[in-house]
């Protein structure tokens, strides 16, 4: 797949603290943050006495706030679950205010038994609702000393959170972003000032696979025809230079035994002449035929009040057919279609078949009316 910034995937939607932790998580192993925090968390858990110390995410605004571990030093999930008791506390803390809470934690010898529990926590960035949290626990009671070492240490720590969040912030409006282009139902290909291809979204990835004239070379967006590629590369060239005084330009490209693809070039750059040394210099808009956009019938029936029967007579007429050909797949008598058309024309204020075609599609929406089972996506091949 091709991305200018970040790695990006199609996922099933989680809960919003499940995407919090995950998204985090994502955001350590992709800057090696990890390892850094497992060393200061084994230095902190090493200087305070701790049994075990955590750097995790929280859902302070529940009811029974849960701490989901990112990097762990010691202790076990048990321990975890006995740091609740310190999340319940910070819930109405600002970042960076240290919280202690002593209280009985089971002890695993056997059923039934305690020992007394201590834990420290802090908030090191506070999110919507979700909130970035260290934790310390130990058996005996942490003293005053150990508390100001974690009043010293926080705002250091809430620095290194802050960046990490940072990230998690980048990567959640990437996916976002992503997860709307591959539902467009144009194929979109973002290029710098030489054609070289560095995103394609689901759209352009299928015109690419099925060859429709289109391709990438080396990795540079082409065309089977030379007189097309050309015509192409040179839009492209000229759009990031600002050479052109208008910032799009269309290009009919012409593939060999295919079918002829309509390709808009749109400069990224402004026609800044000043940043044609950017990476991302332009994008081409190429709308496929085979691919049908989506249009909100229901929402059109609400707007004009119209029926069902009549809705289901306008989707029917819409591929093309006349209103007896819509009537026979409707199965209704002809007289009838022909009243429900009376009508929809009243409603609509069209007066010919071909107006309240026009006005139907109007409504269309630039994304897929049925999205294709998603696949995992594979660079193509130059």
């Amino acid at each position: 797949m091709y991305s200018a910034h970040v790695t990006l995937s199609r996922v099933k939607s989680p809960p919003a603290s499940d995407t919090f932790s995950r998204s985090f998580n994502i955001s350590l192993n992709r800057s090696r943050d990890r390892d850094r925090w497992r060393r200061v968390l084994g230095k902190i858990a090493s200087i305070s006495a701790s049994d075990c110390c955590v750097l995790g995410t929280s859902d302070l605004a529940s009811p029974l706030p849960k701490l989901v571990p990112a990097v762990r030093v010691g202790g076990s999930p048990s321990a975890v679950e006995s740091m609740r008791a310190c999340l319940t506390a910070l819930r109405s803390a600002p970042a960076g205010t240290v919280t202690v809470a002593n209280h009985e934690h089971a002890a695993g010898r056997r059923r039934g038994s305690k020992e007394p529990m201590s834990v420290v926590g802090t908030i090191l960035v506070n999110g919507n609702g979700h909130s970035l949290v260290l934790a310390a626990c130990r058996r005996r009671q942490y003293q005053s000393r150990e508390k100001h070492f974690f009043e010293r240490l926080a705002p250091r720590l809430t620095r290194l959170g802050t960046t990490l969040e940072a990230d998690r912030l980048e990567l959640t409006k990437s996916k976002a972003l992503n997860a709307v282009f591959d539902s467009l139902a144009a194929a979109v290909f973002v290029t710098d000032c030489d054609a070289r291809v560095l995103y394609a979204n689901a759209a352009a990835e299928r015109v690419l696979a099925r060859g429709k004239g289109l391709c990438v070379r080396s990795g540079h967006l082409t065309t089977s025809d030379n007189a097309s590629a050309k015509s192409l590369n040179d839009a492209i060239e000229r759009l990031c230079c600002g050479a052109e005084q208008h910032h799009r330009i269309s290009v009919v490209c012409h593939p060999r035994g295919g079918q002829e693809l309509l390709a808009t070039v749109v400069a990224l750059t402004g026609g800044d002449k000043d940043n044609v040394l950017d990476t991302a210099g332009a994008a081409v808009f190429v709308k496929d035929p085979d691919l049908e956009p989506l249009i909100p019938a229901e929402g059109f029936a609400k707007l004009y009040h119209l029926t069902a029967c009549e809705l289901r007579l306008i989707r029917s007429m819409l591929p093309g057919r006349c209103v007896k050909g819509a009537a026979e797949a409707e199965g209704i008598s002809e007289a009838t279609a022909r009243t429900h058309l009376h009508h929809i024309f009243m409603k609509t204020g069209t007066k010919k078949q071909v107006e309240l075609m026009q006005l139907f599609s109007s409504y269309a929406l630039p994304v897929l009316a049925e999205p294709e089972r998603q696949t995992r996506r594979q660079s193509p091949k130059g």
